[in-house]
């Protein structure tokens, strides 16, 4: 157990962050948006809830900010690419893990869990519980494994840690996804945590 920056342990700071409500900045509630930002409050709602995810509704302040990440979010998690959409839950979630960011630890653990549950039930638990000994694939563990080190020591980065995921029968374009995928979670992380963004409710309601 490491000591957070904040004072307190990091199990004391993510149980805070887990019974969170409100933001800690001005958020536009949905009967009150208008113009561009009621279309997008309208076009980002999560079908299967109906309801707009808080990491999109924290932007209301300035609704440009909205699109854009929405759009990088569907485009790295959803489009084309050599990476499964199992494997880039599987980043989001260690990235989150690295960096304690409960938001997005909890939807992407949930959204990882849907997606495995049938074929390999319990993985989406073991990497939320502790991704170095969950188990992986060779080729889960050489991504594991750069997406850590790039979340914890950018600056000792090498060409050498590319190779294991080469080895692994990553292209160059699949290493791109997932250095992306990474750095994409990193900057939701701290939205997430540097604007006391909340998670919505039980695990029906996000991850989806």
């Amino acid at each position: 157990m490491h000591e957070g920056i904040a004072g307190g342990t990091d199990d004391e700071l993510m149980a805070e962050a887990a019974i969170r409500t409100e933001a800690w900045i001005e958020v536009v509630p949905e009967d009150e948006a208008d113009a561009l930002l009621a279309e997008l409050y309208e076009r980002e709602r999560v079908p299967q809830t109906g309801a707009v995810d808080n990491i999109l509704k924290i932007h209301s302040l300035h609704p440009e900010t909205l699109r854009d990440h929405a759009e990088l979010y569907k485009t790295l998690m959803f489009g084309k690419g050599g990476l499964s959409r199992s494997e880039r839950e599987m980043i989001g979630l260690i990235v989150s893990a690295v960096n304690h960011c409960y938001y997005c630890l909890r939807h992407h653990a949930v959204s990882l869990g849907r997606l495995t549950e049938r074929t390999r039930p319990g993985f989406a638990e073991g990497v939320e519980r502790d991704f170095a000994s969950a188990d992986m694939t060779p080729r889960e563990r050489a991504i594991s494994d750069y997406v850590v080190k790039l979340t914890l020591t950018p600056w000792e980065m090498r060409r050498s840690d590319l190779q294991p995921m080469r080895d692994e029968g990553l292209s160059d374009g699949d290493i791109l996804d997932a250095n992306l995928t990474a750095s994409y979670y990193a900057y939701v992380n701290r939205i997430a945590d540097g604007l006391g963004v909340g998670v919505e409710g039980g695990d029906e309601k996000i991850g989806w």
